[in-house]
């Protein structure tokens, strides 16, 4: 029961500096949108996963089946890290003000005065 009170508190932090990470890249008027894609891809594929568990238990194993899953997440951790940019994130000291990031094509505009 510990190690699964540790992987709750590792995981809630971990979570903590995604949730800071995504507050200090992202321009505040994009970050909505960006946290709702955030959250889409978290959760997409919970209902084919479970799909697929059942079937991977009958065809592999249990133990098999649990340390496939376990290997899978290794391997996309590691591909998300082999992202220079993920890989070379770093805590900022200063704020950086809308005026200094450059407005993308997409930016989002005021509609008819309202906004």
């Amino acid at each position: 029961m510990r190690s699964l009170y540790q992987v709750i508190g590792h995981t809630r932090r971990l979570r903590s500096l995604g949730c800071c990470a995504l507050h200090q890249e992202i321009p505040e008027d994009k970050l909505s949108r960006v946290a709702a894609y955030d959250w889409f891809g978290s959760v997409a594929l919970v209902p084919l996963a479970t799909a697929l568990a059942g079937p991977a238990e009958t065809a592999f194993g249990r133990t098999s089946a649990l340390w496939g899953c376990a290997a899978l997440v290794v391997v996309v951790t590691a591909a998300v890290l082999c992202v220079p940019d993920v890989r070379n994130l770093r805590r900022r000291t200063k704020q950086v003000t809308a005026a200094s990031r450059p407005a993308s094509a997409d930016a989002e505009s005021p509609f008819r005065g309202l906004g």
